[in-house]
């Protein structure tokens, strides 16, 4: 057998190109949406992303404050008021539960399902339900990184005898920033067609189109996101009407 050699210089030829670094061409991978909640039925009312704890499911009154036009459209930190909103039967105003969802959608038929039996207050407050989920104690999350906000949603009225929520009845998207010493919350109105048979299609959120009042940079905030809300603000009712309804939610991701 014959012996094989390697001169010096073929020799320093093969160590140089082991040792060199090599350039590969990678295709760039999309990392998918950041699913903030599916309802898998195991997780109840516990978000997918785990920075964020248990939804809740409250009636408010956003009070105005006197002399101005109410400034932001509430939040968590004080303008709600959940005991100013009566059920007629005297139970409880809200419930919150997973149950039966959008079954076109996947990867499960679960979804957050808000059900809420209340009377119209006097006043022109304005006033609803909101549900909520909210980071981890003393946490937050940054959302500056995203683009827009993906949400299925059904929003239809219960009452007995009455065909349709409240004339300007409307489903708000709120995120909070309760650390942010300029703008506590942002928000957006949702384009979402209420009584609608079946889930709607509802256009992606922008979250470049989120605001506050009065307007400013939003940045810091979505770089604080301490909260986040799904708001029915109910039109205006005689007071004492009894008003029932129901929002659902499901498959709620960044994009």
């Amino acid at each position: 057998m014959r012996r094989l050699t390697f001169s010096p210089i073929r020799l320093a030829t093969i160590l140089t190109a082991l040792t060199l670094p090599t350039c590969f061409s990678l295709p760039h991978l999309d990392p998918g949406n950041r699913v903030l909640d599916d309802f898998n039925e195991d997780a109840h009312l516990t978000p997918t992303w785990s920075a964020f704890s248990p939804w809740v499911c409250v009636p408010f009154i956003n009070r105005r404050q006197e002399g101005s036009d109410a400034g932001q459209d509430g939040g968590l930190g004080g303008e709600f008021d959940a005991g100013q909103l009566a059920n007629p039967d005297g139970g409880q105003p809200v419930s919150c539960s997973v149950g039966p969802g959008d079954g076109d959608k996947p990867a499960n038929n679960q979804a957050l399902v808000s059900t809420f039996d209340i009377v119209a207050p006097s006043g022109s407050d304005p006033f609803g339900v909101a549900i909520t989920t909210t980071t981890t104690s003393g946490s937050v999350v940054d959302l500056t990184g995203f683009t827009q906000l993906l949400i299925d949603a059904e929003l239809y009225s219960t009452t007995v005898g009455q065909a349709m929520l409240p004339s300007g009845t409307k489903l708000e998207v709120e995120l909070g920033c309760s650390t942010n010493v300029r703008d506590t919350a942002i928000d957006q109105s949702v384009n979402i067609t209420t009584e609608a048979v079946g889930w709607p299609q509802i256009p992606a959120l922008p979250l470049e189109m989120f605001s506050s009042i009065p307007a400013s940079p939003i940045q810091t905030c979505l770089a604080t996101v301490d909260s986040i809300s799904f708001k029915v603000q109910l039109g205006r009712a005689t007071p004492g009407t009894p008003i029932g309804g129901t929002l659902e939610l499901d498959n709620i991701a960044f994009k």
